[in-house]
């Protein structure tokens, strides 16, 4: 429970998932002192850093138990263990050791968890998994697991070093927690590791362990879905149509040709970065919400799945008239801003082709308590959510004779209809409700589009698939990750679904669930490589004759960087006249061995090095380098 007793309530949660053990010990729950007792206990080998591992933040700190590899077949087999010695075993490095931490009012990122986790792991020979409870943004109690990758050692079989990944299932609610952290800590349950087969082995249970929290599976989970919904979407089921003047599959693939596939890619685009702006508490919950919008709306979307109210009334409204649109009442022109259109005329409709104020207004059961909702969200400076519905001139269509047949005449304008926001009733915008609120429980055919025989596609609604899934808005790293999809996921899903539209790629793109980008790990060593190397030519001596000598030789005058006299043009007006940086120095490697410079190099960037051997004029002539 979120106020009780933190001990007991995660010994019962992870007895719930499968995990017991009568080894435990009895420490003071105060963590200067519980700090102190494990130091003892192992002898005083390792070492804390109070500040770095967040000390005097901590209110209690609780030792659960240790899990170890004898224990863990009678457990997988549903039987309570066997072995009655209560006595930890210190020096058990397969083995798993539970804390649970309890934390004073504070901001806790998943950076500061993280470090938190990392600094424990040093202390102790064998992992640690930290259960945090902390205060959350508007909640008094928030739950956080973190979980560190150690990998083995390589030629000591008795050491493992902690500089791998840390995974965290971060802010769970115990009072209402969301489905998508209730099915990650599910995943990480004994019989659910060992569906297929019982962990017989410390290293077993690891390896599931890490694959539950795997971000990587997680993204790709997600992007099979979309993939799904996408091509759905272009089935020929869901009569969905974008106005004339958007692009249309010109490929030979009859499965997508003459379909929507570009707007439905920036439709999707937009609602996911509208999802990451409601995980911010930029937009609020209700214009998702099946109860609020069935009290907004004259038609409840979700139980009207044939009509099209949501993506008029609502969507679009928050795309265009709201997140493009400022939140001042008038514009540069005068007209009235995140106000609802009104007709001017029996023949005349008000603010024609203006986007910045609100249509549907008859859609709504409760037009004021809708425009409260909308006010709520800011203006977002960027093109995304621009409405691309615009006037033709004869001058562009002469510039651009291809226009003429994407164009429409309305009255005597000439109009190109992009988005479609527009109450004609010769709009020929349609987006089903289905598309938004479907459960996925009636089967679509989309064997055609996999290449795959007789096989059952159920897709969702995206509004099912984003409310499934946790969202976070801090990005992850190679060595810290929130088990949540974050912002990186708007970057593949774009290209992913780009490459299922491109007809030369289109193939390669549905048998495999796309990635493009380049895998973080392989982006964090890439710069790692690269700052060794600019390191090095910082710190290596200089050439002969450049005044560098033997041990205790005095280091020479740092040489410059060579100007190129005809690139340089000197400094321009507004920039600012920098030094130009110092390409080498006369500072002498200790070990006269270059090897041993990028081995140090390679620590200073180390997670599990927490400080350098460097010396100060090494230290300074880095920082010159950096800068």
């Amino acid at each position: 429970t979120a106020g009780g007793n933190l001990r007991t309530g995660t010994l019962a949660l992870l007895a719930s998932l499968g995990y017991t053990s009568n080894k435990t010990l009895d420490l003071p729950a105060q963590p200067q002192a519980f700090a102190q007792e494990i130091e003892t206990l192992l002898g005083g080998s390792r070492q804390y850093n109070a500040e770095t591992v967040c000390l005097a933040d901590w209110e209690s700190v609780a030792f659960l138990f240790q899990l170890t590899n004898d224990e863990l077949p009678s457990l997988a087999g549903g039987q309570p263990s066997f072995f009655t010695n209560t006595g930890v075993q210190p020096w058990q490095i397969e083995s798993f050791v539970f804390l649970a931490v309890e934390l004073k009012a504070g901001n806790w990122s998943r950076t500061r968890l993280a470090r938190i986790t990392r600094e424990v792991n040093r202390l102790f020979p064998m992992p640690v998994i930290l259960l945090f409870r902390h205060p959350g943004h508007d909640l008094e109690h928030l739950l956080s697991l973190a979980v560190i990758n150690r990998r083995g050692h390589k030629r000591d079989a008795t050491r493992d070093v902690i500089d791998g990944k840390i995974s965290i299932v971060k802010d769970i609610d115990p009072s209402a927690p969301h489905a998508a952290h209730i099915r990650i800590l599910e995943s990480m349950a004994l019989h659910q590791v060992g569906e297929k087969f019982a962990p017989s082995s410390f290293n077993d249970l690891y390896k599931a362990w890490m694959a539950a929290l795997d971000v990587k599976i997680l993204n790709e989970k997600f992007y099979k879905e979309l993939a799904d919904w996408y091509y759905w979407a272009l089935h020929r089921d869901t009569d969905v149509t974008f106005p004339p003047g958007q692009p249309l599959d010109d490929s030979n693939d009859p499965a997508t040709q003459g379909r929507p596939s570009v707007a439905l890619i920036r439709l999707l685009t937009r609602l996911i970065f509208v999802w990451f702006l409601k995980e911010k508490k930029l937009i609020p919950e209700g214009l998702f919400d099946e109860k609020t919008l069935a009290s907004l709306l004259h038609t409840p979307p979700h139980q009207e799945s044939r009509e099209d109210n949501y993506y008029k009334a609502v969507l679009q409204n928050l795309f265009f008239a709201t997140l493009n649109t400022e939140t001042s009442d008038q514009d540069e022109d005068g007209n009235r801003q995140r106000v609802w259109r009104e007709e001017s005329g029996p023949k005349r409709l008000d603010k024609y082709l203006i986007h910045t104020v609100y249509r549907y207004k008859k859609e709504f059961r409760d037009p004021d308590s809708a425009l409260a909702l909308f006010r709520k969200v800011p203006f977002l400076n960027g093109g995304l959510f621009e409405c691309l519905d615009k006037l033709v001139t004869e001058e562009d269509l002469k510039r651009d004779p291809d226009l003429q047949a994407l164009v429409v005449q309305e009255g005597r304008q000439t109009v190109l209809r992009v988005d479609g926001f527009s109450e004609r009733t010769d709009n020929q915008l349609y987006v089903p409700n289905e598309l938004f609120f479907c459960d996925g429980k009636e089967g679509v055919d989309l064997n055609d589009i996999y290449q795959t025989k007789n096989r059952k596609y159920k897709p969702r609604g995206l509004l099912k698939i984003f409310e499934s899934y946790k969202f976070t808005i801090e990005e992850n790293t190679p060595v810290e990750e929130e088990v949540a999809l974050d912002p990186e996921l708007l970057g593949k899903v774009f290209e992913n679904l780009l490459a299922s539209y491109n007809p030369d790629t289109k193939t390669t793109a549905r048998k495999k669930s796309g990635s493009f980008y380049t895998p973080r790990e392989v982006v964090d060593y890439m710069v790692d490589e690269a700052l060794v190397a600019y390191f090095e030519r910082a710190l290596l001596p200089s050439p002969p004759g450049g005044g560098a000598g033997g041990e205790g030789a005095t280091p020479a005058k740092p040489a410059t960087r060579p100007r190129n006299e005809f690139l340089d043009l000197g400094t321009q007006p507004g920039k600012l006249d920098l030094p130009v940086i110092p390409a080498q120095t006369g500072i002498q490697d200790s070990t006269n061995d270059n090897t041993a410079l990028a081995t140090r190099l390679r620590q200073l960037l180390s997670y599990r090095h927490p400080g350098h051997d460097l010396t100060p004029e090494e230290t300074q002539q880095l920082i010159q380098a950096i800068e």
